[in-house]
Protein backbone atom coordinates (compact mmCIF):
# COMPACT_ATOMS: atom_id res chain seq x y z
CA UNK A 1 0.00 0.00 0.00
CA UNK A 2 1.48 3.74 -1.22
CA UNK A 3 1.54 6.75 1.36
CA UNK A 4 -1.13 8.28 0.06
CA UNK A 5 -3.15 5.03 -0.15
CA UNK A 6 -2.48 4.86 3.54
CA UNK A 7 -3.02 8.22 4.27
CA UNK A 8 -6.80 7.60 2.27
CA UNK A 9 -7.28 4.43 4.35
CA UNK A 10 -6.97 6.13 7.85
CA UNK A 11 -8.95 8.74 6.89
CA UNK A 12 -12.02 6.50 5.53
CA UNK A 13 -11.09 4.37 8.30
CA UNK A 14 -11.28 6.68 10.98
CA UNK A 15 -14.86 8.44 9.88
CA UNK A 16 -16.07 4.42 10.37
CA UNK A 17 -14.80 4.33 13.18
CA UNK A 18 -15.88 7.15 15.09
CA UNK A 19 -18.95 6.98 13.83
CA UNK A 20 -19.31 3.43 15.44
CA UNK A 21 -17.45 4.46 18.43
CA UNK A 22 -19.95 7.16 19.01
CA UNK A 23 -22.67 4.97 18.08
CA UNK A 24 -21.96 2.93 20.62
CA UNK A 25 -22.73 5.32 23.33
CA UNK A 26 -26.14 5.84 21.87
CA UNK A 27 -28.90 4.26 20.23
CA UNK A 28 -30.06 7.18 18.05
CA UNK A 29 -32.83 8.83 19.85
CA UNK A 30 -31.94 12.14 19.28
CA UNK A 31 -34.13 14.42 16.08
CA UNK A 32 -34.11 12.70 12.71
CA UNK A 33 -35.69 14.99 10.97
CA UNK A 34 -34.30 17.51 8.11
CA UNK A 35 -30.76 16.65 7.75
CA UNK A 36 -30.95 13.62 10.44
CA UNK A 37 -28.75 15.54 12.48
CA UNK A 38 -28.98 15.10 16.24
CA UNK A 39 -29.50 17.37 18.80
CA UNK A 40 -28.54 15.03 21.17
CA UNK A 41 -25.10 14.28 22.77
CA UNK A 42 -24.54 10.76 21.16
CA UNK A 43 -22.05 10.49 24.22
CA UNK A 44 -24.14 11.01 27.02
CA UNK A 45 -27.38 9.13 25.95
CA UNK A 46 -29.55 7.81 28.54
CA UNK A 47 -31.33 5.17 25.92
CA UNK A 48 -28.58 2.78 25.02
CA UNK A 49 -29.82 -0.34 22.66
CA UNK A 50 -30.26 -3.20 25.17
CA UNK A 51 -26.84 -5.59 24.32
CA UNK A 52 -28.71 -8.78 25.41
CA UNK A 53 -31.42 -8.81 23.99
CA UNK A 54 -34.35 -8.73 26.38
CA UNK A 55 -35.83 -5.52 25.15
CA UNK A 56 -37.38 -4.28 22.44
CA UNK A 57 -40.79 -2.01 20.89
CA UNK A 58 -42.68 -5.05 20.56
CA UNK A 59 -41.94 -6.82 23.70
CA UNK A 60 -40.26 -9.75 21.97
CA UNK A 61 -36.22 -10.01 22.86
CA UNK A 62 -33.61 -11.53 20.66
CA UNK A 63 -33.67 -15.13 23.06
CA UNK A 64 -37.70 -15.37 21.20
CA UNK A 65 -36.32 -14.44 17.94
CA UNK A 66 -33.68 -17.09 18.21
CA UNK A 67 -35.94 -19.89 19.94
CA UNK A 68 -38.37 -19.32 16.37
CA UNK A 69 -35.70 -19.26 14.16
CA UNK A 70 -35.26 -21.90 11.69
CA UNK A 71 -31.68 -22.08 9.98
CA UNK A 72 -31.23 -19.43 7.32
CA UNK A 73 -33.56 -17.16 8.65
CA UNK A 74 -32.13 -14.06 10.08
CA UNK A 75 -33.05 -12.82 13.71
CA UNK A 76 -32.85 -9.42 15.05
CA UNK A 77 -29.21 -8.28 16.27
CA UNK A 78 -27.69 -7.03 19.13
CA UNK A 79 -26.98 -3.93 17.88
CA UNK A 80 -25.57 -0.61 19.10
CA UNK A 81 -25.22 -1.42 22.77
CA UNK A 82 -22.86 -4.28 22.08
CA UNK A 83 -19.46 -3.96 23.61
CA UNK A 84 -16.37 -2.85 22.67
CA UNK A 85 -14.36 -5.83 23.20
CA UNK A 86 -10.64 -4.85 22.07
CA UNK A 87 -8.53 -3.93 24.97
CA UNK A 88 -7.99 -0.88 22.79
CA UNK A 89 -10.94 1.02 21.94
CA UNK A 90 -11.31 2.87 18.24
CA UNK A 91 -11.46 6.33 19.70
CA UNK A 92 -7.77 5.60 21.30
CA UNK A 93 -6.48 3.82 17.86
CA UNK A 94 -7.57 6.81 15.94
CA UNK A 95 -5.85 9.27 18.49
CA UNK A 96 -2.67 7.73 18.47
CA UNK A 97 -2.79 7.98 14.37
CA UNK A 98 -3.29 4.97 13.35
CA UNK A 99 -5.81 3.34 11.76
CA UNK A 100 -7.00 -0.45 12.58
CA UNK A 101 -4.75 -2.91 11.15
CA UNK A 102 -6.69 -4.95 8.27
CA UNK A 103 -8.10 -8.02 9.60
CA UNK A 104 -9.20 -6.11 13.02
CA UNK A 105 -12.45 -5.56 13.64
CA UNK A 106 -13.61 -1.61 13.21
CA UNK A 107 -15.87 -2.23 15.95
CA UNK A 108 -16.75 -5.46 18.01
CA UNK A 109 -20.33 -4.27 17.97
CA UNK A 110 -23.05 -6.17 16.06
CA UNK A 111 -23.05 -4.62 12.72
CA UNK A 112 -24.65 -7.05 10.43
CA UNK A 113 -25.24 -6.77 6.69
CA UNK A 114 -23.46 -3.03 6.32
CA UNK A 115 -24.16 -0.99 3.51
CA UNK A 116 -22.15 2.06 3.43
CA UNK A 117 -23.61 5.17 1.20
CA UNK A 118 -21.56 8.15 -0.08
CA UNK A 119 -22.96 11.36 -0.71
CA UNK A 120 -20.30 13.59 -1.04
CA UNK A 121 -17.61 13.54 2.18
CA UNK A 122 -20.07 12.21 4.26
CA UNK A 123 -20.42 8.50 4.70
CA UNK A 124 -23.39 7.02 6.25
CA UNK A 125 -23.77 3.67 7.47
CA UNK A 126 -27.15 1.16 7.35
CA UNK A 127 -26.93 -2.15 9.14
CA UNK A 128 -29.82 -5.23 9.69
CA UNK A 129 -32.25 -4.46 12.69
CA UNK A 130 -31.01 -4.22 16.02
CA UNK A 131 -33.50 -4.59 19.23
CA UNK A 132 -35.07 -1.46 19.07
CA UNK A 133 -34.76 -0.10 15.15
CA UNK A 134 -35.74 -1.76 12.25
CA UNK A 135 -32.77 0.14 9.91
CA UNK A 136 -30.32 1.98 12.36
CA UNK A 137 -27.81 4.22 10.27
CA UNK A 138 -24.85 6.60 11.49
CA UNK A 139 -23.76 8.94 9.62
CA UNK A 140 -20.16 10.95 9.56
CA UNK A 141 -20.02 14.60 10.22
CA UNK A 142 -17.40 17.29 9.61
CA UNK A 143 -13.79 16.32 11.25
CA UNK A 144 -15.15 12.75 10.80
CA UNK A 145 -17.34 13.00 13.91
CA UNK A 146 -19.88 10.80 13.77
CA UNK A 147 -23.73 10.32 15.18
CA UNK A 148 -26.53 7.69 15.19
CA UNK A 149 -29.25 9.72 13.58
CA UNK A 150 -32.12 6.89 14.52
CA UNK A 151 -34.24 4.85 12.84
CA UNK A 152 -33.81 5.14 9.01
CA UNK A 153 -37.14 2.95 8.80
CA UNK A 154 -39.47 3.82 12.22
CA UNK A 155 -42.72 3.30 10.60
CA UNK A 156 -42.98 -0.53 8.98
CA UNK A 157 -45.78 -1.24 6.28
CA UNK A 158 -48.30 -3.71 7.07
CA UNK A 159 -47.27 -6.48 4.38
CA UNK A 160 -43.63 -7.28 6.89
CA UNK A 161 -43.28 -8.58 10.09
CA UNK A 162 -41.72 -6.17 12.67
CA UNK A 163 -38.33 -7.59 14.06
CA UNK A 164 -37.80 -9.27 10.55
CA UNK A 165 -35.78 -6.28 8.49
CA UNK A 166 -32.26 -7.14 6.98
CA UNK A 167 -29.75 -6.26 4.66
CA UNK A 168 -30.51 -2.48 3.66
CA UNK A 169 -29.15 -0.55 1.10
CA UNK A 170 -29.44 2.73 -0.46
CA UNK A 171 -29.83 4.60 -3.68
CA UNK A 172 -29.24 8.12 -4.17
CA UNK A 173 -31.47 9.41 -7.34
CA UNK A 174 -32.10 12.68 -8.11
CA UNK A 175 -35.78 13.62 -6.31
CA UNK A 176 -34.00 11.80 -3.09
CA UNK A 177 -32.95 8.55 -1.59
CA UNK A 178 -34.17 4.74 -2.01
CA UNK A 179 -33.93 2.24 0.45
CA UNK A 180 -34.21 -1.45 -0.12
CA UNK A 181 -34.90 -3.68 2.61
CA UNK A 182 -35.57 -7.03 3.22
CA UNK A 183 -38.60 -8.10 5.45
CA UNK A 184 -40.97 -11.13 6.01
CA UNK A 185 -44.29 -10.80 4.02
CA UNK A 186 -47.01 -11.76 6.43
CA UNK A 187 -49.13 -12.93 4.17
CA UNK A 188 -46.90 -15.88 2.09
CA UNK A 189 -44.36 -16.29 4.87
CA UNK A 190 -41.89 -15.69 2.93
CA UNK A 191 -39.00 -12.97 3.04
CA UNK A 192 -39.08 -10.26 0.14
CA UNK A 193 -37.97 -7.14 -0.82
CA UNK A 194 -39.60 -3.47 0.18
CA UNK A 195 -38.65 -0.49 -1.02
CA UNK A 196 -39.12 2.87 0.62
CA UNK A 197 -38.57 6.85 -0.13
CA UNK A 198 -36.98 9.71 1.77
CA UNK A 199 -35.67 12.92 0.45
CA UNK A 200 -32.81 12.60 2.87
CA UNK A 201 -30.41 9.76 3.49
CA UNK A 202 -31.27 9.23 7.22
CA UNK A 203 -34.98 9.37 6.69
CA UNK A 204 -37.53 9.19 7.74
CA UNK A 205 -38.17 6.49 4.69
CA UNK A 206 -41.59 5.50 4.00
CA UNK A 207 -42.76 2.67 2.04
CA UNK A 208 -46.22 3.07 0.63
CA UNK A 209 -46.13 0.48 -2.45
CA UNK A 210 -48.68 -1.53 -0.92
CA UNK A 211 -47.22 -4.61 -0.67
CA UNK A 212 -43.12 -5.93 -1.57
CA UNK A 213 -41.06 -4.49 -4.22
CA UNK A 214 -39.95 -7.60 -5.36
CA UNK A 215 -40.64 -11.16 -4.44
CA UNK A 216 -40.27 -14.33 -6.59
CA UNK A 217 -43.00 -16.39 -4.91
CA UNK A 218 -42.41 -19.02 -7.00
CA UNK A 219 -38.79 -19.29 -6.19
CA UNK A 220 -38.85 -19.04 -2.55
CA UNK A 221 -38.88 -15.38 -2.33
CA UNK A 222 -36.36 -12.42 -2.83
CA UNK A 223 -33.91 -11.10 0.17
CA UNK A 224 -30.76 -9.30 -0.37
CA UNK A 225 -31.49 -5.94 -2.74
CA UNK A 226 -28.41 -4.16 -3.84
CA UNK A 227 -28.39 -1.04 -6.09
CA UNK A 228 -25.78 -0.22 -9.27
CA UNK A 229 -25.63 2.40 -11.52
CA UNK A 230 -23.54 2.38 -14.25
CA UNK A 231 -21.22 4.48 -16.31
CA UNK A 232 -24.12 5.75 -18.02
CA UNK A 233 -26.60 6.05 -15.47
CA UNK A 234 -28.81 3.70 -15.67
CA UNK A 235 -29.64 2.03 -12.40
CA UNK A 236 -29.90 -1.60 -11.90
CA UNK A 237 -30.94 -3.50 -8.69
CA UNK A 238 -29.45 -6.91 -7.82
CA UNK A 239 -31.01 -10.05 -5.78
CA UNK A 240 -31.08 -13.13 -4.46
CA UNK A 241 -33.94 -15.80 -4.83
CA UNK A 242 -34.51 -17.29 -1.63
CA UNK A 243 -34.86 -21.22 -2.94
CA UNK A 244 -32.65 -22.49 0.34
CA UNK A 245 -36.26 -22.02 1.84
CA UNK A 246 -37.69 -24.88 -0.08
CA UNK A 247 -34.83 -26.88 -1.54
CA UNK A 248 -34.80 -24.46 -5.00
CA UNK A 249 -31.74 -23.60 -6.58
CA UNK A 250 -30.77 -20.25 -5.39
CA UNK A 251 -29.23 -17.55 -7.74
CA UNK A 252 -29.03 -14.01 -7.87
CA UNK A 253 -30.24 -11.87 -10.37
CA UNK A 254 -30.38 -8.35 -12.41
CA UNK A 255 -32.92 -5.99 -13.48
CA UNK A 256 -33.54 -2.94 -14.46
CA UNK A 257 -34.79 0.54 -12.13
CA UNK A 258 -36.87 3.36 -13.48
CA UNK A 259 -34.36 6.84 -12.95
CA UNK A 260 -36.28 7.09 -9.65
CA UNK A 261 -35.59 3.56 -8.16
CA UNK A 262 -39.10 2.86 -7.49
CA UNK A 263 -40.17 0.74 -9.82
CA UNK A 264 -38.95 -2.48 -11.80
CA UNK A 265 -38.22 -2.31 -15.89
CA UNK A 266 -38.15 -5.54 -17.88
CA UNK A 267 -37.48 -9.21 -16.79
CA UNK A 268 -35.05 -10.19 -14.29
CA UNK A 269 -32.34 -11.97 -15.58
CA UNK A 270 -30.34 -14.89 -13.81
CA UNK A 271 -26.52 -13.67 -13.58
CA UNK A 272 -25.20 -16.38 -10.89
CA UNK A 273 -25.90 -19.77 -9.98
CA UNK A 274 -25.15 -21.73 -6.74
CA UNK A 275 -22.23 -24.36 -8.35
CA UNK A 276 -19.11 -24.48 -5.99
CA UNK A 277 -18.57 -26.77 -3.20
CA UNK A 278 -17.63 -24.28 -0.74
CA UNK A 279 -20.60 -22.52 -1.62
CA UNK A 280 -22.73 -24.92 0.48
CA UNK A 281 -26.87 -24.90 -0.79
CA UNK A 282 -26.59 -21.38 -1.63
CA UNK A 283 -25.41 -17.95 -2.79
CA UNK A 284 -27.00 -14.54 -1.31
CA UNK A 285 -25.89 -10.95 -0.80
CA UNK A 286 -24.86 -9.43 -4.31
CA UNK A 287 -22.98 -6.00 -4.74
CA UNK A 288 -21.66 -4.95 -8.29
CA UNK A 289 -19.15 -2.58 -9.18
CA UNK A 290 -17.38 -1.25 -12.41
CA UNK A 291 -13.65 -1.10 -13.64
CA UNK A 292 -12.79 -0.01 -17.13
CA UNK A 293 -15.18 -2.27 -19.20
CA UNK A 294 -15.21 -4.77 -16.51
CA UNK A 295 -18.15 -5.56 -13.81
CA UNK A 296 -17.29 -7.44 -10.45
CA UNK A 297 -20.24 -9.04 -8.88
CA UNK A 298 -18.99 -9.95 -4.58
CA UNK A 299 -21.24 -12.28 -3.22
CA UNK A 300 -21.96 -14.43 -0.27
CA UNK A 301 -22.51 -18.10 0.15
CA UNK A 302 -23.13 -20.91 2.71
CA UNK A 303 -24.63 -20.76 5.56
CA UNK A 304 -24.09 -17.28 7.60
CA UNK A 305 -24.35 -18.43 11.30
CA UNK A 306 -20.92 -20.47 10.34
CA UNK A 307 -17.56 -20.42 10.17
CA UNK A 308 -18.34 -21.38 6.57
CA UNK A 309 -19.98 -18.35 4.93
CA UNK A 310 -17.64 -16.79 2.29
CA UNK A 311 -17.22 -13.67 -0.29
CA UNK A 312 -16.99 -14.97 -3.56
CA UNK A 313 -16.25 -12.63 -6.73
CA UNK A 314 -17.59 -13.00 -10.19
CA UNK A 315 -16.59 -11.01 -13.76
CA UNK A 316 -19.49 -10.23 -15.84
CA UNK A 317 -19.69 -8.51 -19.20
CA UNK A 318 -22.63 -5.90 -17.93
CA UNK A 319 -25.19 -5.70 -15.07
CA UNK A 320 -27.09 -8.01 -17.43
CA UNK A 321 -24.35 -10.70 -17.64
CA UNK A 322 -22.96 -13.22 -18.70
CA UNK A 323 -20.91 -13.73 -15.30
CA UNK A 324 -17.87 -16.13 -14.58
CA UNK A 325 -16.86 -16.43 -11.23
CA UNK A 326 -13.32 -16.60 -9.83
CA UNK A 327 -13.32 -20.02 -9.08
CA UNK A 328 -12.34 -20.14 -5.17
CA UNK A 329 -13.78 -18.43 -2.36
CA UNK A 330 -12.72 -14.56 -2.51
CA UNK A 331 -12.39 -13.72 1.10
CA UNK A 332 -13.28 -16.31 3.59
CA UNK A 333 -11.90 -16.41 7.31
CA UNK A 334 -8.95 -14.34 8.49
CA UNK A 335 -7.09 -12.83 11.08
CA UNK A 336 -9.55 -11.48 13.74
CA UNK A 337 -12.68 -12.88 11.01
CA UNK A 338 -14.58 -15.84 11.30
CA UNK A 339 -17.55 -16.44 8.69
CA UNK A 340 -16.97 -12.86 6.55
CA UNK A 341 -20.13 -11.93 4.44
CA UNK A 342 -22.69 -9.27 3.75
CA UNK A 343 -19.71 -7.56 1.36
CA UNK A 344 -21.25 -4.16 0.12
CA UNK A 345 -18.07 -1.70 -2.01
CA UNK A 346 -18.74 1.80 -2.29
CA UNK A 347 -16.48 4.63 -3.18
CA UNK A 348 -15.28 7.32 -1.22
CA UNK A 349 -15.44 11.53 -2.61
CA UNK A 350 -11.56 11.01 -3.27
CA UNK A 351 -12.85 7.87 -5.96
CA UNK A 352 -11.15 5.28 -3.79
CA UNK A 353 -13.01 1.90 -3.36
CA UNK A 354 -14.07 -0.20 -0.59
CA UNK A 355 -15.88 -3.07 0.92
CA UNK A 356 -17.10 -3.35 4.18
CA UNK A 357 -18.55 -6.61 5.15
CA UNK A 358 -19.22 -8.30 8.80
CA UNK A 359 -18.01 -11.34 10.27
CA UNK A 360 -17.97 -12.93 13.55
CA UNK A 361 -15.28 -12.18 15.83
CA UNK A 362 -12.63 -15.10 17.24
CA UNK A 363 -14.33 -18.37 17.68
CA UNK A 364 -18.03 -17.36 18.91
CA UNK A 365 -19.70 -17.93 16.00
CA UNK A 366 -23.61 -17.84 15.64
CA UNK A 367 -26.06 -15.57 18.19
CA UNK A 368 -26.83 -18.24 20.34
CA UNK A 369 -23.30 -19.11 21.60
CA UNK A 370 -23.00 -15.09 21.92
CA UNK A 371 -21.56 -14.48 19.19
CA UNK A 372 -21.61 -10.84 17.09
CA UNK A 373 -21.25 -9.75 13.44
CA UNK A 374 -18.69 -7.05 13.54
CA UNK A 375 -17.77 -4.27 11.12
CA UNK A 376 -15.17 -4.91 8.99
CA UNK A 377 -13.34 -2.47 5.84
CA UNK A 378 -10.72 -2.89 3.62
CA UNK A 379 -9.64 -0.85 0.38
CA UNK A 380 -10.63 -2.44 -2.63
CA UNK A 381 -8.03 -3.16 -5.34
CA UNK A 382 -9.65 -2.67 -8.83
CA UNK A 383 -6.32 -2.78 -10.97
CA UNK A 384 -5.49 -6.26 -11.39
CA UNK A 385 -6.89 -9.07 -12.94
CA UNK A 386 -9.64 -9.67 -9.95
CA UNK A 387 -10.51 -7.17 -7.66
CA UNK A 388 -8.21 -7.67 -3.87
CA UNK A 389 -9.29 -6.78 -0.62
CA UNK A 390 -5.98 -4.98 0.35
CA UNK A 391 -4.33 -6.30 3.08
CA UNK A 392 -6.43 -9.46 3.51
CA UNK A 393 -4.55 -12.15 1.19
CA UNK A 394 -0.85 -10.69 2.65
CA UNK A 395 -1.22 -8.09 -0.62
Amino acid sequence: MSQRQAISYRAVVGAIVLMLTLGACSSGSGDTSGDGSSSDDPASSDDPASPDGTASPDGAGLGDAIASNTRGQRVRTLGQGAPVLSPQTPRDRLANGLAPAVGAPLFEGDYADPFVLAVGPVLYLYTTNTVDQNVPVLKSAAGFVGVPTGDALPELPDWTEPGLVWAPSVLQTDDGFVLYYTSKDSESDLQCVGAAFSETPTGPFVDDQGGPFVCQRDLGGTIDASPFVDEDGTKWLLYKNDGNCCDILTEIWSQKLSDDGLSLEGDPVSLLQTSESWEGPLIEGPSMTQSGDRYWLLYSANWWDSADYTVGAASCDSPTGPCTKVGQPWLASHHEASGPGGAEDFTDVQGNHWVVYHAWTSDTIGYDDGGTRSLFAVPLDLDGEVPVPAGVDGS
